[in-house]
């Protein structure tokens, strides 16, 4: 888990609009933002599979060992897709709910058929 102060600040140093994450919150994000970085765009398709399996290995025993629960996994990741879709948004000089279409078209084009 990395313990850095800059973690919840925006890029320009405010404070974020969630400051009161609870630390079992907090370690599920780092848990989440561990999946994403264990695989590499472009990389070896095995060697991603891989280490992102290891990754949601990962949470699950935090789960399992009550690092952190459920709600805290689903609290994580609402208020990561709220942070990144925000930011998208204002870098896209455009509406959330925009993105959030977008994100919703790409999760839809990339579900398994049925």
């Amino acid at each position: 888990m990395i313990d850095d102060p800059s973690h919840g600040l925006h890029p320009d140093g405010e404070r974020a609009k969630h400051p009161g994450i609870p630390r079992e919150g907090l370690r599920a994000m780092h848990g989440l933002l561990d999946a994403v970085m264990a695989s590499e765009p472009g990389g070896d398709q095995d060697v991603n599979e891989t280490s992102v399996a290891l990754a949601y290995e990962g949470i699950l025993q935090s789960i399992d060992d009550d690092v952190f629960g459920i709600g805290d996994l689903v609290g994580a990741s609402t208020v990561l897709l709220s942070w990144l879709a925000s930011h998208l948004a204002d870098k896209s000089c455009t509406e959330i709910a925009a993105v959030i279409g977008e994100l919703r078209a790409f999760a839809q084009t990339n579900a398994a058929a049925e």
